[in-house]
C-alpha cells in the first residue's frame, strides 16, 4: 500500500477536501494541527487555525502510484506532496497484546481469559481495554475491590466499557444499575461473560442523567461516578436523592487544579469527604453522610 502526504496550511483543508471529493478521491485522512490545552474539567484541545496541516491519502498496490500522484499534482497545483510505501494493515495478522495491570492490591486488570477470575478482572482487549490503562479507573477499582460490598446495591454512571460494574460485582455486590449516554449493553455484556458474571446481576440504562437518573426509584449503597467535576455537579441534586443514608459517593475523573471546588460542592450537598487518592494529575475523591 501506498500513502501519498499532502502538507498544506490547515485553513485551506476545506477547499482540498472538495478538490478530492470532486474528483472520486475518498481515502483521505486528515491530521489537524492542534494543542493541548488545561480546563477547570481537565484538558482539552485547541486547533491551529494558522498552522499547516497534513493530509494521507492511502492507495491500494493495485494503483499505478506514478500515475495516482502525478493526476494529484494536476488537482493540487499548489501544494506539495510525496508518496511512501507501507504495509497494509491485517487484522487477521495483527496481534495487540496488553501487558496485566497491577492494581497493587493483590489484583490485576488483564486481557488474559484464562487468568485466576478470584483476583482479576478481565476486559475483552479489543472493545474498551484502554479504559483500564487510566490512573482514574485504576484508583475506583482499588477503592471498590478493598471494601466487601456483600448485599450492596450500586450505581455506575458513565459505566463505558463496565470495568468499575465489573469491579463492584466482583467486590459481592448484590445487583448494579449501569447508566450510559451511549449504547454499551454488547461490550458490557461481553466483560460480564469474561469474568464468569450472571447477566441478571446488572441493568443497563441508555440516555443522559436528567431523563435516565430521576425516574430511577432505587436508593443506592455505592454510587460512582468516573466522568468529570462539572458533569458530576450537574447531577449531584438527583445522585443525593438516590444515595441510602449509609452510602458511599465515589467521584473520580478529577483534575488535582480543580477539585477542591469539586469537593466543596458536594460537601455543600450534605456529604462529607473521608478520602482522596491521587496519581500523577488525576484524582478520586470518596464520600459518605
Amino acid at each position: 500500500m501506498f500513502k501519498i502526504i499532502i502538507e498544506a496550511p490547515y485553513k485551506d483543508s476545506e477547499q482540498i477536501n472538495e478538490l478530492l471529493l470532486i474528483n472520486d478521491i475518498y481515502n483521505v485522512v486528515l491530521n489537524v494541527p492542534y494543542i493541548v490545552t488545561t480546563d477547570p474539567n481537565g484538558y482539552g484541545l485547541e486547533e491551529l487555525n494558522d498552522a499547516y496541516a497534513t493530509f494521507d491519502i492511502y492507495v491500494d498496490e493495485s494503483e499505478n502510484i506514478q500515475v495516482y500522484e502525478g493526476n494529484l499534482r494536476e488537482i493540487l497545483k499548489n501544494y506539495d506532496l510525496k508518496s511512501v510505501h507501507i504495509e497494509a494493515y491485517d487484522p487477521l495478522k495483527s496481534e495487540v497484546v496488553f501487558e496485566d495491570i497491577d492494581l497493587e492490591n493483590g489484583w490485576v486488570i488483564t486481557t488474559n481469559e484464562q487468568a485466576d477470575l478470584s483476583r482479576s478482572v478481565v476486559l475483552n482487549s479489543g472493545g474498551a481495554f484502554g479504559t483500564g490503562l487510566h490512573e482514574t479507573t485504576r484508583e475506583c477499582l482499588r477503592i471498590l475491590l478493598k471494601d466487601k460490598l456483600n448485599g450492596k446495591r450500586v450505581l455506575d454512571i458513565g459505566t463505558g466499557s463496565g470495568v468499575l460494574t465489573v469491579g463492584a460485582l466482583k467486590a459481592g455486590a448484590d445487583f448494579v444499575t449501569a447508566v450510559d449516554v451511549r449504547d454499551v449493553k454488547e461490550e458490557v455484556y461481553e466483560n460480564l461473560s469474561l469474568n464468569d458474571i450472571d447477566h441478571n446481576k446488572i441493568e443497563i440504562l441508555t440516555g443522559f442523567y436528567n431523563t435516565i437518573l430521576i425516574p430511577v426509584s432505587k436508593q443506592f449503597d455505592v454510587v460512582i461516578v468516573n466522568i468529570g467535576g462539572d458533569e458530576t455537579l450537574m447531577m449531584i441534586d438527583d445522585i443525593v436523592k438516590h444515595m441510602k443514608k449509609s452510602a458511599m459517593l465515589i467521584v473520580s475523573g478529577l483534575v488535582d487544579w480543580n477539585d477542591e471546588r469539586i469537593n466543596k460542592e458536594v460537601e455543600s450537598k450534605g456529604l462529607k469527604r473521608i478520602s482522596r487518592a491521587y496519581e500523577n494529575e488525576w484524582v478520586t475523591l470518596v464520600y459518605t453522610f
